[in-house]
C-alpha cells in the first residue's frame, strides 16, 4: 500500500442549497454525496485528499473534514486566470505540490470515486501512476475501460469527439514540425482527454504547466479556463 501514500488527490468543490430558494436540488445533493464518497474512499486507501472548495455548504463542508479531505478556501487574487474554476483548480494542484512526501499529484473531479478504486477493489489510481514513478513518463492521462457506454448517448458522442479532435490537433502538431505524416498516428495516439482525471510528476515539475496556463488565460480570454483549466495544460506540455 505504499503507492498510495506517494499520491496526492486535488480537487475542486461547491455545493450547497439554492440561493434564493434555500432548497437543495436533488441532482446537486446526489452529487454532494458523491464527492464524500470519493474523499472517504481516497483516505481509506492512504490517499491525502486537497480540497478547495468555493463556499460550499458548511455542513457538508464538515463532513468533507471528518472523512479526511484537507480543505482550503480560494485565494483567488493569488493564483491568475480568467474563471474562479481555473483558479481553484490551480491552487488545488499547486497546495497538493507542495506536500511532503508525494510523488503524483492527481487532479481528480469530486464525484470520480471509482477511478480511485474500481469494483474488484483494484487500486485503479496507483497503477495509472505507475508509469510516474517508474520515471517512464511526466503525466497520465487514464482512459475509461467501459468506451462510456453507461454514459447518455449524447454525451458520449460529444466527448468521443473532443478526444478525436484532440487527437488531430497534436498529429497536425507533429507534422508542421517535420515529423513524415505517416509516423502522426503513432506519435498522437487516441487519449481520453475527456475522463477528467489527470496525473502529474512532481518530480518533474509537470504541474507547472497548469500554473503557467493561469497565466495565458488571464491574458487572453479566448483561452477557456472552466474545464479546459486541466485540458489545455496537457496539449502545452
Amino acid at each position: 500500500q505504499k503507492m498510495p501514500k506517494e499520491i496526492i488527490i486535488a480537487t475542486s468543490t461547491f455545493y450547497g442549497p439554492d440561493v434564493k430558494t434555500g432548497q437543495w436540488d436533488p441532482g446537486v445533493r446526489m452529487r454532494a454525496e458523491i464527492a464524500l464518497k470519493m474523499i472517504e474512499t481516497a483516505t481509506q486507501t492512504g490517499h491525502h485528499v486537497v480540497c478547495v472548495d468555493e463556499k460550499s455548504d458548511e455542513g457538508w463542508r464538515k463532513e468533507a473534514r471528518s472523512k479526511g479531505a484537507h480543505m482550503y478556501d480560494p485565494e483567488f487574487d493569488k493564483y491568475p486566470g480568467s474563471h474562479n474554476m481555473g483558479k481553484c483548480r490551480r491552487q488545488a494542484m499547486y497546495l497538493a505540490s507542495q506536500v511532503e512526501g508525494k510523488a503524483v499529484v492527481a487532479w481528480l473531479e469530486p464525484e470520480k470515486y471509482p477511478a480511485i478504486v474500481d469494483g474488484h477493489g483494484d487500486l485503479v489510481l496507483a497503477r495509472a501512476a505507475a508509469p510516474i514513478k517508474e520515471g517512464l513518463v511526466d503525466f497520465v492521462i487514464p482512459r475509461r475501460a467501459d468506451s462510456m457506454k453507461s454514459y447518455p448517448s449524447s454525451q458520449r458522442w460529444l466527448e468521443l469527439g473532443g478526444n478525436t479532435t484532440a487527437q488531430l490537433y497534436l498529429m497536425e502538431y507533429a507534422e508542421k514540425r517535420g515529423m513524415p505524416a505517416e509516423k502522426t498516428l503513432e506519435f498522437a495516439q487516441y487519449l481520453d482527454h475527456f475522463f477528467g482525471p489527470k496525473l502529474f510528476s512532481i518530480e518533474r515539475g509537470t504541474v507547472k504547466h497548469v500554473m503557467d496556463y493561469g497565466v495565458l488565460a488571464a491574458d487572453d480570454k479566448s483561452y477557456n479556463d472552466q474545464w479546459g483549466s486541466v485540458h489545455y495544460p496537457v496539449f502545452m506540455a
